[in-house]
């Protein structure tokens, strides 16, 4: 059941120490009255991961900014080629209550990394890099440490582009203006000033699939080495430039033009993060704003029709290729549906952004904030997007009530470890009850198939497992997923 449309001005965040309103003023390319009734039905219609038909839980964009702290949002959508609407809220700076605005600039974080893979991707097209050659055959002046894992593979860039280099993932460190900041030789190196480890190699290279910054910093240095420019130079010839991205940069620090339009980022308690330089430029580098990158992705997807602006149509069909080995972007594909879903999530300290887009429809959504490591609200924005445009993925997952008698229900009592937590379940009057910890009432759980079961007061959802090598047939693990999306996993202490 739909919320009713709920046209707000302003709402209040509430922080220890301060209140702060939250701007909903919008930005929008066209005054079409349809992309008003767009934006608003988006805004007010945000829903749980799982719900129960019926029964649909619909939140608004500001009561979760409210809930997640999150000072400042703004979204751009793409279709049909072009920027379709915009929609900003709340603050880019609370001290000086300088409002988001189109032109506001956030730390675009790992949406360096598409940016950065398109250009490498344009070097393997000129011939000089390789997809599939050893690496250290072209890095200058540093090599990846060889050990037993590069003895049974060695790294290419193909390796690198989808995190499965076996590269450890220990590049996280940003540094104040007043610090020196270490060089990129000195990055990969773990030489002072750097305070994170050299580069190492801990699983075989095209093994498994393990995120890594690290591996970022060493196409950074591969695009280097072969253009013999400086990194944020080959972008912006590259890839900023042909994209008509006017108000992106990598370069560390922020240039000049961008820093009177950069947003402040905050933390889960609205303090501000200071200003840091962030000297890993391909793994999270870039500043930028969500029309830029929709500039990007519209120009990809022109590429992926046949316009070869940034990469050719070959490429691109690579890029966007029904498989799971990324080469840009993670990807969302099955059997029952012709569509792809790729996206890419971007997060520095006090900022949070996602790119999502559909490449059978055409269509994109971007959405960045300057708020801390909040990929829930995310994802409940990008659902409402995917639901109300019905793309066959992201949409919420409506459930219905599933029959089980009072003696299937005792399979699930028992009390699992959540982290620090306990989660007792029970059966009371026919129903499983869960208690969350024991500050908090029971909550009762109503069943949508064998051994899953939704929250009514809040929309969680609990999915009981069976390990494989477990032989009396028991329950032992528990899948938690949170309204939002996000999952974890319990292990149970007792029956």
């Amino acid at each position: 059941m739909k919320h009713p449309l709920l046209i707000l001005s302003i709402i209040t965040i509430t922080s220890c120490s301060q209140n702060i309103k939250v701007n909903q003023d919008s930005v929008r390319v066209s005054s079409n009255p349809s992309d008003h009734k767009t934006i608003t039905w988006i805004q007010n219609n945000l829903t749980p991961m799982h719900a129960l038909k019926g029964q649909t839980i619909r939140k608004t964009i500001p009561e979760l900014m409210s809930k997640y702290k999150i000072p400042g949002v703004s979204m751009v959508f793409i279709e049909e080629g072009k920027i379709a609407w915009k929609k900003t809220y709340g603050y880019a700076n609370l001290e000086t209550s300088e409002k988001v605005t189109d032109e506001t600039v956030f730390t675009g974080a790992s949406f360096s990394k598409p940016l950065t893979a398109v250009a490498a991707l344009n070097l393997v097209e000129t011939k000089k890099l390789s997809l599939d050659n050893n690496v250290n055959t072209t890095l200058k002046g540093w090599q990846v440490p060889e050990n037993e894992f590069t003895n049974a593979a060695k790294v290419t860039l193909r390796h690198l582009l989808s995190h499965r280099a076996g590269i450890k993932n220990d590049l996280w460190n940003s540094y104040l203006p007043k610090q020196k900041a270490p060089s990129l030789l000195q990055l990969l190196s773990g030489q002072a000033p750097s305070t994170d480890p050299a580069t190492s190699v801990i699983a075989i290279p095209g093994s498994v699939e393990r995120y890594s910054n690290t591996g970022y910093s060493v196409i950074q240095k591969l695009i280097e080495d072969v253009t013999d420019q400086k990194f944020e130079h080959v972008l912006d010839e590259f890839v900023l430039e042909p994209s008509g991205m006017k108000a992106s940069s990598f370069q560390q620090p922020i240039p000049n033009n961008l820093q009177n339009k950069r947003a402040v980022g905050y933390d889960e308690n609205l303090k501000p993060f200071p200003y840091k330089i962030f000297p890993y430029k391909a793994a999270g580098g870039v500043w930028t704003t969500p029309s830029d990158i929709a500039s990007f992705i519209i120009t990809l997807l022109n590429d992926y029709d046949g316009q070869q602006k940034l990469l050719s149509q070959s490429m691109m069909k690579n890029i966007f290729s029904r498989n799971p080995v990324r080469l840009a972007f993670a990807k969302i594909y099955g059997d029952d549906s012709d569509d792809l879903i790729f996206r890419h999530y971007g997060t520095n300290q006090g900022f949070s952004s996602y790119l999502v887009g559909s490449i059978q429809k055409r269509q994109a959504f971007v959405i960045m904030t300057n708020g801390h490591m909040e990929f829930e609200f995310l994802d409940y924005v990008a659902r409402a997007v995917a639901e109300f445009y019905q793309w066959d993925y992201l949409k919420p997952s409506i459930h219905i009530p599933y029959q089980s008698t009072n003696s299937d229900l005792q399979n699930f009592t028992g009390q699992f470890k959540l982290n620090e937590r306990k989660l007792s379940f029970v059966i009371n009057d026919g129903k499983l009850l869960v208690e969350p910890n024991s500050s908090e009432k029971k909550k009762t759980l109503v069943q949508i198939g064998p051994g899953e079961f939704i929250s009514t007061d809040d929309s969680v959802k609990y999915q009981f497992l069976k390990a494989r090598e477990n032989s009396d047939g028991t329950f032992i693990w528990l899948r938690v997923t949170s309204p939002g999306g996000s999952e974890n996993f319990a292990e149970r202490i007792s029956t």
